[in-house]
């Protein structure tokens, strides 16, 4: 940025005339004709010094003024000149181009600062400023009275003009510097912004990663954490495998009959230790070999992973809470009905750059699973190739496998089937192997949300759209507490529902008696009843598997086992 004045130290041997302004005495003022000689020369010496001061002063202030105006318009074209957009950001900008609009703006905010110093250091060698006045008198240019000579004058005069005006291009480049600052600290926060949601991400995709060895996962059952696999304990008695199998095996004797849908095999005990920040390590996924549960298919596995389809399973895995407070993994026998029974199948590939096998579901967030291969890619030999990186053990939870037990589950119409089949490449040597993850509804969690008012048959609506919302008097019951899991959730609700005098009356004293002693669910009437499924139910508006809440009250319905059914239809496995 420049002035307009036109000034500078090679005029000083230059015209009497400099900048449009006349440094020769006038003689024709007859006002002064009254005074003594040396008094007048005084005058008109000091005449001279204000007309100057006042004509540059005011032209250097109406150059500063447009400056100050066009610093916005300065900044952009100086951006641009570096290579910047100039554009509106958030965190939604690519990252790479925050990054380059903040250097630039860091770059030209030193740069600024720099000449904002220069223009003051200028001002200060030639004795102008800092401070500056609403108009200069003689003495404050001519602090020592040395006038007298007309070339010390005039080349005095010179310099504080040149001075005033440093002192005005400083104050620009401050400003300057001052708006660069203020856009670079936008940009900083939104790089940092950036920045949280990326370490965010990357937690959350390495929370939702599980890594497993090729060859166990080939071989038998095997439980993943995050933080790697996980070994059963030494004491055991039987293999994860057997379990399994001695499970399928109990279940397939069981004899058919009222009530034989909710019985479940525990196969396995799941026991986590807490973590150094007191925090449960406890979300994990348990595999094994689709032999295991299934011999053969009718359709091709790899044509259904293509077409993103599903398969019938006679037994589906998952996961509850033990009165001990340990995770147990049990096998439900499927109708289809009570117990659904299509599971998904994905297909893995191979990623070169890890040396792994790999398959991502489509569910929020995402969970991706990895294989290290057990033969080298496109080699049909048996040979484990070099160099693969062997899954870390994790040593904070054990686990138990369980042999024959038979347990009455009535919570299985309600428990949740997170599962899917993974079909690799034809020379991998993996076969299809059966993953299923830990039931969300054991997550412990505070209730939130406020719920609705409620009038009128207040489970009118829980056959019809989304269901019945939960009551805004139980909401505040239930808000602000912690749970262990949903099933202690669900019974805090119905002994709520049970208790409050205006609810009540709309209860059977069958259900009543059920609600308000053990804080089972209601009976639903017999046409809203589905198979062995006959109480009424939570829905999860937004499903589970799509990061709904568990916990927010206002993203739950009470519906009926048939309108539960309807509203998930294809969406099985919430």
């Amino acid at each position: 940025m420049v002035m307009t004045i036109e000034l500078g130290e090679s005029k000083v041997t230059a015209p009497e005339l400099i900048g449009a302004f006349n440094f020769n005495l006038r003689s024709d003022n007859p006002q002064l004709n009254f005074f003594p000689p040396a008094t007048r020369m005084d005058l008109q010496k000091r005449d001279v010094i204000t007309a100057f001061t006042r004509k540059f002063q005011t032209e250097i202030d109406a150059a500063h003024t447009e400056n100050m105006q066009k610093i916005d318009s300065e900044i952009k074209k100086d951006v641009e000149e570096e290579g910047g957009s100039n554009e509106s950001m958030d965190v939604t900008t690519p990252e790479p181009i925050v990054t380059k609009e903040h250097v630039i703006h860091v770059k030209l905010y030193y740069d600024s600062k720099a000449e904002e110093k220069n223009q003051g250091d200028k001002a200060a060698s030639l004795k102008v400023g800092p401070d500056l006045k609403p108009y200069y008198s003689v003495s404050d240019v001519f602090p020592d009275n040395k006038y007298q000579d007309a070339g010390v004058r005039k080349q005095r005069l010179i310099d504080w003009a040149l001075g005033y005006e440093a002192l005005r291009l400083a104050q620009v480049y401050a400003e300057t510097a001052r708006r660069l600052k203020v856009a670079a600290d936008a940009l900083a926060v939104i790089q940092a912004e950036q920045a949280r949601l990326t370490a965010a991400n990357e937690a959350v995709r390495n929370a939702n990663t599980f890594r497993a060895p090729g060859s166990a996962s080939a071989a038998g059952s095997l439980f993943m954490t995050s933080a790697g696999t996980v070994t059963v304990v030494e004491a055991a008695a039987l293999t994860l495998q057997a379990a399994i199998r001695a499970a399928i095996s109990a279940l397939g004797g069981a004899v058919a009959g009222v009530g034989a849908g909710l019985l479940v095999g525990v196969s396995a005990l799941f026991y986590s230790s807490k973590l150094a920040n007191g925090e449960l390590s406890e979300r994990y996924a348990f595999s094994t070999p689709v032999s295991d549960l299934v011999q053969d298919f009718e359709q091709d596995l790899n044509s259904v992973a293509a077409a993103g389809g599903t398969v019938d399973m006679a037994y589906r895995i998952s996961s509850k809470t033990a009165a001990d407070g340990q995770s147990e993994v049990f096998v439900v026998k499927t109708d289809g009905v009570t117990v659904p029974s299509k599971v998904r199948v994905v297909a893995a590939r191979y990623d070169a750059a890890q040396k792994v096998y790999t398959a991502t579901t489509a569910d929020v967030p995402p969970r991706t699973l990895t294989w290290t291969p057990i033969v080298n890619p496109g080699n049909n030999s048996t040979t484990s190739p070099n160099e693969q990186t062997v899954p870390t053990v994790y040593t904070g939870a054990t686990v138990t496998p369980v042999e024959g037990r038979i347990d009455a589950f009535p919570e299985v119409t309600e428990a949740s089937f997170d599962d899917f089949i993974t079909v690799f490449p034809a020379d991998s040597g993996l076969p299809p192997i059966y993953t299923m993850f830990r039931d969300r509804r054991e997550d412990a969690g505070v209730a939130t949300g406020v719920g609705q008012p409620v009038s009128g048959n207040w489970l009118g609506a829980a056959s019809q759209g989304k269901g019945a919302p939960i009551p805004s008097q139980i909401a505040d019951q239930l808000r602000g507490k912690e749970f262990k899991n949903f099933k202690g959730f669900r019974e805090a609700l119905w002994k709520a529902v049970a208790n409050d005098p205006e609810l009540a009356t709309q209860f059977s004293s069958v259900n009543m008696g059920r609600m308000r002693k053990n804080g089972y669910a209601p009976y639903a009437i017999p046409s809203e009843q589905v198979g062995e499924k006959s109480k009424y139910e939570l829905h999860h508006v937004i499903f589970l598997k799509n990061d709904g809440e568990l916990y927010d009250i206002d993203n739950l319905r009470v519906v009926t086992p048939k309108e539960h059914d309807a509203l998930h239809k294809f969406k099985q496995g919430e």
